[in-house]
């Protein structure tokens, strides 16, 4: 039995040390923490800083939904769903791209800009639906998304790798393994998409208020 308790805290360890490890490589790279701007300001560098919670409204010129599903990337946490809209805003360079999910309840001209930005390949967009984005703007840049309410993976849960370990330990001998490896795996990763959708919601009532 100490045996079966002890590779279960193993096994949790070790998807507690990848999660770890994800957090650690994203931090390295990318801005966690959204980088707070003024509208007439990021719109004069819109891709300066990857990760924005911009203050003020932009206004579209034209929003299409994508007819395709969206790739989230593993270094981020894409909106909980996979019915998105691609709306066109002015910048200072020329037009550029906002990712917007289609299940929330905003207005369809007007977007508050908070977000994280990806490269436009890496969401796998169809170059035909980018061709036609490309005709109602000309100047339009399709190297790089806007993509709202994203996040990168680690930003605003902190935490050990050896936390799954310890609560493992804990809970094996009340639950047994099973019971134990889907409580910390899949409870959290449900919890963290409402918190992040929640979060979102937030978002989209300051940018309107």
């Amino acid at each position: 039995m100490v045996g079966l308790y002890a590779i279960i805290a193993l096994g949790i360890l070790g998807v507690s040390l990848k999660s770890y490890w994800g957090v650690h490589q994203a931090t390295a790279v990318h801005e966690l923490e959204p980088v707070a701007m003024g509208l007439s300001e990021w719109q004069q560098a819109p891709w300066k800083k990857d990760s924005v919670a911009v203050k003020g409204v932009a206004s579209a010129d034209a929003a299409l939904p994508v007819p395709s599903g969206v790739t989230v990337p593993p270094d981020a946490e894409g909106f909980p769903t996979s019915d998105y809209s691609v709306a066109l805003t002015k910048s200072a360079q020329g037009h550029v791209m906002i990712l917007v999910p289609r299940n929330l309840d905003i207005a369809s001209d007007s977007y508050g800009i908070t977000g994280i930005v990806e490269p436009t390949a890496a969401l796998g967009l169809p170059a035909t639906f980018l061709a036609t984005l490309k005709q109602r703007s000309t100047d339009l840049d399709t190297g790089h998304v806007m993509c709202l309410y994203w996040r990168w993976k680690g930003a605003g849960y902190a935490g050990s790798p050896f936390t799954g370990a310890y609560i493992g330990f804990l809970m094996a001998p009340f639950i047994g393994g099973l019971a134990a490896i889907m409580t910390l795996i899949f409870v959290p990763k449900f919890a963290r998409r409402r918190r992040h959708a929640a979060w979102a919601l937030r978002q989209v009532a300051l940018a309107h208020a």
